[in-house]
């Protein structure tokens, strides 16, 4: 399922593996990817991945992927407390993660804190040049404070990089 696109097929899998499994990564991280992959509505069998993160803090990239399968789902302030939570140990287990700079600027943007998701998006930039969402999220965040021109910079290069990510796919 997951190979042919069908996500919401494949987190059912991943999560019963998790779930018959507990302690095992691999099957964290797959139930990791896919949840992040579905970017609309709530899904609950993605909770297997938030408890995963939240019993082994120092698993940074697993607490990325759960704060943004929470970022993901409706929002409200328990649910972004908690993906900041995840965030915040993530950052403190790996401080070099893009992809946990990127969930923190994805965070700060749902909380419409654009200024303050620049530098966050903008490490994950440095620690990823190639990063094609940290790039479409920087140039929202320049937007909404009126840096048009840097925004339309990032939008190019957004689409430099979307296109090469698909080409590697």
């Amino acid at each position: 399922y997951y190979g042919a696109g069908k996500y919401d097929r494949a987190i059912p899998v991943f999560a019963d593996l998790l779930a018959e499994y507990p302690k095992n990564p691999m099957y964290a991280e797959l139930l990791g990817r896919t949840c992040t992959v579905l970017t609309e509505g709530d899904q609950p069998r993605c909770a297997g991945l938030i408890e995963y993160a939240q019993q082994h803090p120092k698993d940074a990239i697993l607490a990325t992927y759960a704060a943004t399968a929470i970022l993901h789902q409706p929002a409200d302030a328990a649910r972004l407390q908690l993906a900041r939570n995840l965030l915040v140990g993530a950052l403190r287990a790996d401080p070099r993660l893009p992809e946990a700079h990127y969930g923190m600027g994805l965070l700060l943007q749902t909380e419409s804190q654009w200024r303050p998701s620049i530098p966050e998006l903008e490490t994950a930039i440095w620690l990823r040049p190639a990063y094609a969402s940290a790039h479409y999220r920087l140039a929202l965040a320049l937007s909404h404070t009126g840096e048009r021109d840097r925004a339309q910079a990032e939008i190019r290069l957004e689409l430099k990089y979307n296109q090469q990510e698909h080409a590697r796919v």
